[in-house]
């Protein structure tokens, strides 16, 4: 495996596990210093849109038509098999408070327009974006393939930054569908590309460890301050600096190899798991933790269900297709 392809592999298991831990303890009352430390775990979606943009540039194109396929073969496929199950199993299990209506804006992909975004757990808001840049992408990659790397970068955070400011500056700072548009991440997608179209990323990661040391506390601290004393205004523009610091610690760790052979692994699931481990929470708490709160014992169970039922499905949405063409192939191109 190349280097590159190893850490995105890497990146893209440390990004969902980071994030369905932050999603396990967000669930848990837990004091105020640590319900706001693990907000840096669920910056790991911003990992997903750079290596999406990565991944898309590095991949064939073979035009409009083949590249909508593709994708609808390995995203949307395994999004409309999991979204039809949650709202299958939640009629006898009533766990969230959505219908036909709900179900229908996610099969004919309207949620993304609307306030019902958060329907059936509010995490499918990412693939909403996501497709999002699909549609978008044919576009930026003429772009980018015409424009010089530097150029692009700088347009691309020029409008990130423009249009958080246009939110910020109509007060829909907590509205999901605006502050989770694609224009908001605009900048990270359009990075992953660039580096792409460079061949960067090996001299990226490859940088002495205490440049990403200093980097990284430079950039939380900054993360901290923005949502500490500006709020939801500051939450719009920490994107730029929690990325950055959230890149930083997942290089480290790739460096010193910290559990590589089980992110690995991971990677070849994240897509349903990221998918279902919100319903696997929901059910737990609904059915199983004692007075319906999760406690820190439940933690390890709570992993193993979320693990089996990710493999499941993996399993049950993979089994028909090319063995080659695994859930981390679909993940890299994503």
């Amino acid at each position: 495996m190349q280097k590159h392809q190893a850490f995105l592999a890497y990146g893209r298991g440390f990004a969902i596990t980071t994030i369905v831990c932050f999603h396990f303890l967000q669930a848990m009352n837990l004091p105020g210093l640590m319900a706001s430390a693990i907000n840096l775990g669920g910056a790991g979606v911003h990992f997903f849109f750079f290596a999406s943009g990565y991944g898309l540039m590095n991949s064939r194109y073979n035009g409009v038509a083949n590249f909508f396929k593709a994708r609808f073969n390995r995203v949307v496929k395994p999004y409309y098999f999991i979204i039809t199950a949650i709202f299958l199993l939640n009629i006898p299990l009533n766990l969230y408070n959505d219908g036909w209506e709900s179900y229908l804006s996610h099969i004919l992909f309207y949620k993304m327009f609307t306030s019902d975004i958060s329907s059936f757990g509010g995490h499918f808001w990412y693939i909403s974006t996501l497709l999002q840049f699909y549609l978008i992408f044919p576009v930026l990659r003429h772009l980018v393939d015409k424009t010089k790397p530097e150029t692009a970068i700088l347009v691309s955070t020029l409008i990130s930054l423009m249009y958080s400011g246009w939110v910020v500056y109509i007060g829909q700072t907590e509205t999901r569908q605006l502050n989770s548009f694609f224009l908001q991440f605009l900048w990270e997608f359009v990075l992953g590309m660039v580096i792409c179209k460079t061949n960067f990323l090996e001299r990226l990661i490859s940088k002495s460890l205490m440049f990403y040391i200093i980097i990284t506390v430079v950039t939380i601290a900054i993360t901290g301050l923005l949502v500490t004393y500006f709020g939801s205004i500051g939450k719009m523009y920490n994107d730029f600096f929690s990325f950055v610091g959230y890149l930083g610690i997942c290089i480290i760790c790739y460096r010193i190899r910290l559990f590589s052979n089980t992110l690995y692994y991971l990677d070849s699931i994240s897509l349903p798991l990221y998918l279902t481990h919100v319903f696997v929470i929901s059910l737990y708490i609904s059915r199983i933790a004692a007075d319906n709160q999760i406690r820190y014992l439940d933690l390890p169970i709570l992993l193993l269900f979320s693990l089996l039922v990710a493999v499941g499905v993996n399993y049950l949405t993979s089994h028909k297709t090319v063995k080659t063409v695994t859930l981390a192939k679909s993940s890299q191109d994503a």
